[in-house]
């Protein structure tokens, strides 16, 4: 289990808390953030939107082997703004994160919230409803990279494709070849 800040630790164990989630998310041209609050509050130097847009997301595990764990997340809203959002603007690969933060009867928020998730976008789904359409977003944890094969070679034609004028390694092929 990843530590909590110690301010964290104290407001869990203090009186009445409101428990909360806060979503966010990068896309080709911004980046979209909400949370699971009525009302627009500010968190990270950023505005996040609490207007019933973040549905919900998938129980997400931490384990303590090294191991690649994802988690998908529920947006519901108008049809047309979902349609677009998936066709124009949702790239594969793009980061986000969910935390979880702690408010106190104000609704201010208490302490730090802690970060739970981050990843990359897998993929995503539309539920096209004609009363409230809903997109579920699939994120994969960053240690999925670690399962992909690198298919990088040191070698001339590599070397040209960054550097088109240096032939350091010109010769590389004959050594791994052997010298004739």
């Amino acid at each position: 289990m990843r530590a909590v800040s110690a301010a964290f630790q104290t407001a869990l164990t203090a009186g009445t808390v409101r428990p909360r989630f806060f979503f966010g998310f990068d896309t080709a041209s911004t980046t979209y953030r909400y949370w699971t609050g009525a009302r627009d509050i500010t968190f990270l130097g950023a505005t996040w939107y609490g207007n019933s847009v973040l549905q919900g997301f998938d129980s997400y595990k931490e384990s303590e082997e090294l191991s690649a764990e994802g988690m998908s997340v529920t947006l519901a809203g108008e049809s047309e703004a979902l349609i677009s959002l998936i066709l124009q603007d949702v790239r594969q690969g793009k980061l986000g994160g969910l935390w979880f933060a702690l408010l106190d009867n104000n609704e201010a928020l208490i302490a730090d919230p802690h970060q739970i998730f981050s990843g990359r976008l897998d993929r995503a789904e539309l539920n096209d409803d004609p009363n409230r359409a809903s997109i579920k977003l699939y994120f994969e944890s960053k240690l999925i990279d670690l399962e992909r094969k690198k298919e990088f070679r040191y070698n001339h034609e590599t070397q040209r494709a960054f550097y088109g004028d240096d032939l350091g390694m010109e010769y590389i092929d004959q050594l791994t070849k052997g010298w004739s």
